[in-house]
């Protein structure tokens, strides 16, 4: 495996320490005394593996606590469920990269209020007919 910080790599250093420096600000712009902080602490990240938030006004699945949790501010501060899907995207990418990718597949489903019923999104790739 090749190391992108040492060695004949250090093309990368640079945006290596511009993306820690962005993650660092984006955490300490969030002092709000909200509610949503108990989402952020680190006993909720540390306890169970899938910590139990309860909401009343939306629903929100993901696979790592701290992708929730930014689903969650986002809704929380009035973003709607498509802004809160990017925030869970983005931070996503940062704590499972693995998983996640810029041109990845996107498997969405959306509920229009005004149409009444669940539209599915699959942004896939191409499949032979």
């Amino acid at each position: 495996m090749t190391d992108l910080v040492a060695g004949e790599h250090n093309v990368c250093r640079p945006f290596l320490i511009l993306i820690l420096l962005s993650v660092s600000s984006a955490c300490s712009t969030m002092t709000s005394s909200s509610p949503s902080r108990a989402v952020m602490s680190a006993e909720v990240i540390v306890g169970p593996l899938r910590p139990l938030i309860m909401g009343k006004n939306a629903g929100i699945s993901a696979g790592h606590p701290l992708t929730t949790a930014a689903a969650t501010e986002i809704l929380q501060r009035g973003g709607n469920a498509f802004d809160a899907g990017v925030a869970a995207l983005l931070v996503g990418g940062v704590v499972e990269q693995d998983l996640y990718s810029i041109g990845g597949e996107a498997l969405i489903l959306v509920y229009p209020a005004a149409e009444g019923e669940v539209v599915s999104i699959t942004g896939q790739g191409w499949a032979p007919a």
